[in-house]
């Protein structure tokens, strides 16, 4: 008898589990940003570019021609952000999905929930093109940490095909605060090896 009781309610408890399902697969996932940069990086290691590095330290510039195999390590500290497409950070940031008319592109940003996360802030610029498919154009990355006894401050911006720049901020007791600013392009042409 208590069988036919619970009857009604089977086709509620299976339209609960299918709503579940819905929901978990309507979840877009966060747009993977390391794994970006690390395919440009791949493109850049396996290409014939030129590759420049300018560094300024406090008003202070040098330019150098870098080899390709050390491409990936002027890049490290875009590797070095946590990846927060992974599950383990979804939790942790807000994205925010907007068309900016001036720019004509999708932003997509991520801001923490927290005030003490390392990443400040993700910037997706996304250019859409319906025959050519969406282009992705800027990354940019605000990220801030403790290194011993300093306070570091990095605003970091990958320009897609082209170039990326890292400003480093560093702060250290009782010194005034420390500028360094690294740009690495790549150009078509000969190899700088």
């Amino acid at each position: 008898m208590s069988k036919w009781l619970l009857l009604p309610f089977l086709p509620l408890l299976f339209s609960c589990q299918n709503k579940a399902k819905i929901e978990a697969a309507d979840a877009e996932p966060y747009f993977p940003i390391k794994s970006y940069i690390e395919s440009q990086i791949a493109h850049v290691d396996t290409s014939l570019y030129n590759i420049r590095r300018i560094e300024t330290i406090n008003n202070h510039s040098d330019t150098t021609i870098i080899k390709r195999e050390d491409f990936k390590a002027q890049a490290k500290d875009f590797l070095e952000i946590p990846d927060i497409s992974k599950n383990k950070w979804k939790d942790d940031y807000t994205e925010t999905k907007i068309y900016d008319e001036v720019l004509q592109s999708a932003v997509i940003t991520y801001t923490p929930k927290e005030e003490d996360a390392e990443v400040r802030r993700q910037e997706v610029i996304i250019k859409p093109n319906a025959n050519e498919g969406d282009q992705v154009r800027t990354i940019f990355i605000d990220r801030s940490f403790e290194d011993g006894s300093s306070s570091v401050q990095q605003k970091m911006l990958w320009e897609v095909n082209k170039w990326f720049r890292i400003v480093t901020i560093t702060q250290k007791p009782n010194q005034p605060e420390q500028i360094k600013t690294v740009q690495v392009i790549w150009t078509e042409g000969p190899s700088a090896e």
